[in-house]
């Protein structure tokens, strides 16, 4: 059967009775290591990765239909090759005290956690993590496909991972929440041992913006959420990442009074960022001193995941690069350049 006649053949996720109920609630804890997570691998990477990772890639995370539909969930998570990662010898207990965004096939749990760290006044803490078998195994763009739940959970911790340690340094608390490293733990199945990955972070008190309509809010509140937004992704690019999805819920506001002279914000989830260095290209902060404008960056249009907060007097080309240019041509803390 050829490969489009596998993606189009009937099928459905089969029974799974040694899954276990979904384990991320209050009361677990978990002795977790702290690893260094390997580099991640989709596509735009693969030329840039060492000779020996990149072949490790294509012959075990290279997957075609007809393998994933003709084994459950529980045993392609089982007969996986595990990722190749580097364990850094330190060892913590995470106890989980809370839950954010869990749920059986939403792909990364998300919990809050209290956890004792050396070198860190820390303890309250989010932990991600990035459990294959927690993922869904249906496609979601289409039910008739299984989803390689082992390369996107291992695809996710990669980028999200390389993201943070990118970007922790500079903006990290700021920017961004705070990166506290990439750590893996065993859970049993099947009397087998199975490596699950996770990463440590900052844990924020805020709103997220979409939980605020727009409808709720002037057209200065507005744009005062939309300009920091751009700020912080004129700072990612800087050091050298694209985040790719600066959609509201993807940002943490401060608090939800977004006339407050107080607000900040802070953005999350970098699982589909990109890091320009991993692609061979040159961070911006290693040649020029000050940030691109976010004239320039979104001279064309605003940002795609926050048009529904951009007023509607400023969908029009004209006006929309008057208000860049009124609220950034004389900012010290961005280049100054003009687009024509």
């Amino acid at each position: 059967m050829s490969s489009w006649q596998s993606r189009l053949a009937p099928w459905s996720a089969p029974p799974e009775p040694d899954k276990p109920r979904l384990p991320y609630e209050p009361g677990l804890t978990l002795n977790i290591q702290r690893i260094r997570p390997p580099p991640p691998f989709d596509h735009i990477y693969l030329p840039h990765l060492t000779p020996e990772y990149r072949t490790f890639i294509l012959q075990n995370r290279v997957v075609d239909v007809d393998r994933l539909k003709s084994t459950t969930l529980v045993d392609y998570c089982l007969s996986t090759v595990p990722l190749p990662i580097e364990p850094l010898g330190e060892t913590a207990v995470l106890k989980v005290d809370g839950v954010m965004a869990v749920g059986d096939g939403r792909n990364a749990q998300i919990v809050t956690c209290d956890i004792d760290l050396p070198g860190t006044d820390q303890h309250r803490m989010v932990a991600k993590i990035y459990d294959p078998l927690y993922y869904s195994f249906v496609s979601e763009e289409s039910p008739n496909i299984p989803e390689d739940v082992v390369g996107l959970a291992d695809g996710d911790l990669a980028a999200e991972a390389a993201a943070f340690e990118c970007l922790n340094a500079p903006l990290g608390g700021k920017v961004i929440p705070r990166y506290y490293g990439s750590w893996t733990f065993n859970l049993t199945l099947r009397n087998q041992k199975r490596a699950v990955h996770l990463i440590l972070m900052e844990r924020i008190d805020g709103i997220i913006l979409r939980t605020l309509n727009p409808d709720n809010y002037s057209d200065e509140d507005k744009l005062r959420v939309v300009a920091k937004v751009m700020e912080c992704d004129a700072l990612m690019e800087y050091y050298g990442v694209t985040h790719t999805d600066l959609y509201p819920r993807n940002i943490i506001c401060s608090t939800d009074d977004l006339s407050s002279s107080k607000l900040a914000v802070r953005v999350i989830d970098f699982n589909s960022s990109v890091v320009h260095s991993l692609r061979g290209l040159v961070p911006r902060y290693t040649t020029k001193s000050l940030p691109e404008s976010p004239i320039n960056l979104f001279w064309k249009n605003a940002p795609d995941g926050l048009r529904e907060w951009v007023p509607d007097y400023l969908r029009e080309d004209e006006k929309w690069r008057d208000w860049l240019k009124s609220r950034w041509s004389n900012s010290p803390s961005f280049e100054t350049a003009v687009p024509e």
